[in-house]
């Protein structure tokens, strides 16, 4: 994995300036992320916060009973067409 990284251009992202939120209270959720690009222009697609005063911690469980991690741990629909 290391050998792999070092060919790889390193970036970070906030996953709510790609819409993600909590289903429940519809705040943001701002999960950090690391991003490992193939190609150096990719770079300027990481986004970070746009500025969002309150975001939702990652805890409990959302209305229909599911953890709200289970449900931050998937990608937004926004964050995969811009990197896809």
């Amino acid at each position: 994995m290391a050998k792999l990284l070092r060919r790889m251009h390193l970036c970070r992202t906030d996953l709510c300036a790609y819409g993600l939120s909590d289903p429940d209270s519809g705040l943001p959720i701002r999960k950090p992320t690391g991003i490992a690009a193939s190609h150096s222009d990719m770079i300027q697609l990481a986004r970070v916060c746009p500025g969002h005063e309150v975001h939702k911690h990652v805890e409990g469980k959302c209305l229909d009973g599911e953890n709200l991690s289970v449900k931050t741990s998937r990608y937004t629909k926004e964050f995969c067409r811009t990197w896809m």
